[in-house]
């Protein structure tokens, strides 16, 4: 499969996972 998007209920912005997944869209509901 491929992902095509990724939704997350809660961010942790330390982890930097928006780098991680650059490829992808990412959506939070919470950042911290």
């Amino acid at each position: 499969g491929e992902v095509v998007e990724c939704a997350f209920l809660a961010e942790l912005t330390f982890l930097k996972g928006r780098e991680k997944l650059q490829d992808v869209p990412v959506h939070s509901l919470i950042q911290f």
